[in-house]
């Protein structure tokens, strides 16, 4: 039974997380599970957590998570993690349709905190281009819960 009140409550808090941090009718929320393994990363790795993804392993490894855009320009994106003492640092990047240029967004990091907050702004995306999130865990315990973006 606590298992499932337990499931429940975390699955619910992480819906209030997203509707409450997307704020605006076009924004868009998902949790950090939602992307993959980058950079030779072994999905081994990696924890689904209620949405969430964990780091598992030590040493450095990779995590990307695409956001699905309606738009081009300015996209601002905002997430929330974790980290003790290995450290969890996001960037945010817009790319061209052909994978030649980009327009990165300023780089968040957690360490030593417990669930935080933080804002990327800078990525762009040209017409017809995209978008997506690339994280480096500097080892196990490190966290991404949510991110939201303006669509």
């Amino acid at each position: 039974m606590f298992t499932k009140m337990k499931k429940s409550t975390i699955g619910w808090a992480a819906t209030v997380v997203c509707l409450t941090f997307a704020g605006v009718s076009d924004a868009r929320c998902v949790g950090g599970y939602a992307g993959q393994p980058a950079g030779g990363a072994a999905l081994s790795c990696f924890n689904e957590f209620f949405g969430a993804v964990q780091s598992t392993c030590s040493g450095g490894h990779n995590w990307e998570v695409p956001l699905m855009t309606d738009s081009s320009g300015a996209k601002t994106v905002h997430m929330t993690g974790s980290a003790g003492a290995n450290a969890l640092s996001c960037s945010t990047y817009g790319l061209n349709s052909t994978a030649t240029s980009y327009w990165a967004g300023s780089q968040l990091n957690w360490v030593n905190q417990g669930a935080t907050y933080y804002t990327s702004t800078g990525a762009s995306i040209p017409s017809g281009g995209y978008l997506y999130v690339y994280c480096s865990f500097a080892g196990a315990g490190a966290q991404l819960d949510t991110l939201d973006w303006n669509s």
